[in-house]
Parts: C-alpha cells; structure tokens; sequence
C-alpha cells in the first residue's frame, strides 16, 4: 500500500487496477474518501501567500493516497466529476473559513471547477448555497477553469460564469498557453486571472519562442486588467524570468508543493511547515 505521504500517479494505476477504481468511485463519494491539499500562490513582489489551490486526492483503503490523474478522468466517464466537483469545493469553501476564524491571513482558495458543473441547471445558485453553508464571502473564491474546458460549450460556459460573476465570484483561466482557447475567450469571459499553463513555464528559459509567448501573455493580460499566475514555477532561472516581466504571482514546487491542511495553516501562520519539496533561493 502507498503511505500517506506517497501519491500514486496514473502512470501507475495500471488497466486492472483502474477497472477496480471505477467499482471503488462509487463507493468512496459515499464513504468520504477523498481529501484535499493546498498549494501556496506567491505574490512576486512581496513574497506572502495570496491564495491557495485546493488539489484532490483519494484516500483509497487499499492503494493509498491517490493523484487526480488516477481517477479525475474516471469520474468523468461515469459522470460523477459534477457530485465530486460539489465535494470539493465545500470542503475547500469550509477549510478557507476555518482559516480566518482561526485569525490566519485571509488569503482566496482556488477551486477547479470541471464542465459538467457549468452544465448543470442554475450552477450559481448552487454555489451560492455552498458559501452559504461554508459562511464565505463570495469574493473569497476563485474558480479556476482550464482552456478546454472553457471551450467545451461557450454559451453555456459564459452564462454560467457571468451569473457567478454577479454573486462575487472570481474566475480564472487556467493552463493558458497549452490549449486552444481564443483570446476573445478574455474578452467575452468575467476573467479576473490567467494562470499561465506548467508546459509554457518550464521551458521559458531554454525556448526563446516560448519566453516571447509568455512575456507577450503578460503583457495582454495587465492591458486587460488581469492577474498573471506562472505555473510549475520550480528553478530561481523560472522564478527571476517572470519577476523580471512584472508576473504578478507563481505557483510550483520551487515555492511550496501541495500539503495537507495542517501544513498549510502552520506555512500560512508563519510558523515552519516541512513541505514536501525544497523552496529555491530567491
């Protein structure tokens, strides 16, 4: 069995055990297997956490701790991805609220928010309930969508995040730069931050062609009035190229890789948190 501490990826979920995991889905919305960790989103100018991702992971009784990519594209063939969608983002709602309760900086969480949501009748009075239960102000959340997912069914899509949008509710592109979304996308989408894709990011030093596509994104985004996160932020080279282009925040390794709750509340309250991976120098 995998520890607790070690998250099983899908290159090791082989073909008999994922037929297994799709019997186990069911039954582990039911038994409240699933967990969430959090990676800390850095402001590049002054260093502190301004949000944190809320990430899924199962708790599987038998294979242990289990990364999304074992079971995220599962729960979308068996359409559960919407219910699982609802799971996280109360949990993610009532962790941030515990947060500011218990006087730790009132940072945002960040929650993915998977198509099917969107596609679902009246998604904002759902998440509205969600707040509600949580006792979160909207403004609080941002909801993150990657590019294909935005694409998936535009009317839809832009309905749905214009009606959250009115009830306070952020929304961030996520992955941008690794998909195929149109820039009008920024244009007719409620976006308030751009989340630059970890494909794009890692290479900006040693690509030249992708160093001129990230600072160009950079630059279109602040011109519309967006926030730049760089993803997959893991080398001090990553971390001085998007400090030196006015990139608003980073997210990655380099900085903080994704912990459980009880590490994040001691990283958040300034006390020593061991994460997982070491921080570059900065």
């Amino acid at each position: 069995m995998a520890g607790i501490g070690t998250i099983v990826h899908s290159t090791a979920c082989r073909s008999d055990t994922r037929t297994a995991l799709e019997t186990d889905l069911d039954r582990a919305m039911e038994s409240d297997e699933f967990v969430l960790h959090y990676q800390p989103i850095i402001d590049l100018r002054t260093g502190e956490i301004r949000a944190a991702e809320a990430l899924v992971r199962w708790q599987h009784p038998r294979l242990g701790l289990l990364a999304p990519d074992c079971f995220i594209p599962l729960a979308e063939q068996t359409r559960l991805i919407a219910p699982l969608g609802d799971v996280v983002m109360r949990r993610a709602f009532h962790a941030a609220r515990s947060w500011r309760r218990a006087g730790l900086p009132p940072i945002a969480v960040t929650v993915n928010v998977a198509p099917q949501q969107l596609e679902r009748p009246q998604p904002a009075s759902r998440v509205a309930s969600l707040l509600a239960e949580a006792k979160l102000e909207p403004s609080a959340v941002l909801l993150e969508l990657t590019e294909s997912a935005a694409v998936r069914d535009l009317d839809a899509a832009a309905r749905a995040m214009h009606e959250l949008r009115e009830l306070g509710v952020r929304f961030a592109i996520d992955d941008f730069g690794t998909g195929y979304a149109s820039l009008d996308y920024l244009r007719r989408f409620p976006v308030a931050v751009l989340k630059l894709g970890c494909g794009l990011v890692r290479t900006v030093v040693e690509d030249a062609g992708a160093a001129t596509i990230a600072s160009a994104v950079v630059t279109l985004a602040h011109d519309l009035g967006l926030d730049v996160v760089a993803e997959g932020v893991e080398t001090a080279e990553q971390f001085e190229f998007f400090r030196d282009r006015a990139c608003d925040m980073i997210q990655g390794r380099g900085s903080g890789a994704p912990m459980p709750d009880e590490l994040f509340r001691r990283l958040l309250a300034g006390a020593p948190a061991r994460a997982p991976a070491p921080a570059f120098d900065a």
